[in-house]
């Protein structure tokens, strides 16, 4: 994968705020104030009004979602669910249930109307829960480390077939300690590495955990390195203040997670989230639907990746949404 450049911040500036300026009335109502989302996951009473059916579990990682500051609601997650499934499914009653990294795949155990969206799927997962058809294709994470790092150890930690890339076997091989945001499966090969090295691994399972983990890299906190994915480092150089260590960090691709993934819903393993996965796949099987999510979520990619993306799709055809 090709190193965000140093445009990327403003890239992604300009996306928002054109982003902002396209949300409709509908959107800014459900995403930018939250009402149904605040009133549920804080346990209000919305009076005569039904419960909700349909529980949407949303952590902080921004900025797949926003909560906070100039962009609250522009998370590509939320643009989802208020732009493109809600519309489409108005026989239910939608809200947000936010959640900590760490809780997110207990309640979608506990919660039998609750989805998880973008969920990465592996096959212990889908015999856990119930998960619909891919919604978008997109890039794996890489690795987030500080720049004096990466130029002091570029050579003893790099691809010998490709010095722009980051081998997690021979930086975890040198004896550095990687961050791990949440819960989440990065891929079969790193995931393995990871295992086998647990004492040179770290987890963040609380709120705003990517950018906890960024926090701790740059200030040399327990931590070497992170895994996260390219944009995410972006936001977070984009909205934290001047001398805070932010731009001291560089994302680097790694070797062993060259392909693209898929990113899905998954529903908790009820007969309520098998109605709400067969819901989604029929709203899938619709032309533009998948159009739409897929261009809400490389909104945030740098131009380069995007463009990668884009030409990757026009390669597999039909295929691009397919496992």
């Amino acid at each position: 994968m090709d190193v965000p450049h140093a445009g990327q911040a403003q890239t992604l500036a300009h996306v928002s705020k054109v982003a902002l300026s396209r949300l409709g009335c509908v959107a800014r109502r459900w995403v930018c104030a939250g009402v149904l989302g605040s009133f549920f996951s804080s346990g209000a009473s919305l009076g005569a009004a039904p419960a909700p059916d349909w529980v949407w579990l949303l952590s902080d990682y921004a900025p797949f979602a926003l909560r906070q500051g100039p962009l609250a609601g522009q998370g590509y997650a939320q643009r989802m669910l208020a732009e493109v499934l809600w519309p489409a499914l108005p026989q239910h009653r939608h809200a947000i249930s936010w959640v900590s990294s760490g809780r997110l795949l207990a309640e979608l155990d506990q919660q039998p109307a609750s989805c998880a969206l973008l969920l990465r799927k592996t096959a212990q997962r889908a015999a856990q829960w119930h998960y619909s058809r891919a919604l978008i294709r997109h890039w794996p994470v890489g690795m987030v480390l500080r720049r004096s790092d990466l130029e002091d150890g570029l050579l003893q930690w790099s691809s010998p077939s490709d010095r722009g890339e980051i081998e997690l076997a021979r930086f975890l091989a040198a004896g550095r300690v990687v961050g791990v945001i949440g819960d989440r499966v990065h891929g079969a090969l790193v995931d393995e590495l990871l295992a086998r090295h647990p004492e040179q691994r770290r987890k963040n399972r609380l709120v705003n955990a990517n950018r906890a983990m960024f926090g701790m890299v740059s200030r040399r906190h327990g931590v070497d390195a992170t895994l996260a994915y390219s944009f995410e480092l972006s936001h977070y150089q984009l909205t934290e203040p001047p001398g805070v260590g932010a731009e001291a960090l560089v994302w680097m691709p790694l070797a062993e997670l060259r392909e693209s993934q898929l990113g899905f819903v998954a529903c908790a393993a009820s007969p309520q989230g098998q109605a709400h996965v067969a819901a989604v796949d029929d709203l899938l099987a619709q032309p533009g639907v998948r159009e739409r999510l897929q261009l809400l979520y490389e909104a945030w990619l740098a131009p380069m990746e995007r463009q990668r993306l884009q030409a990757l799709r026009q390669q597999m055809g039909a295929r691009f949404w397919q496992e």
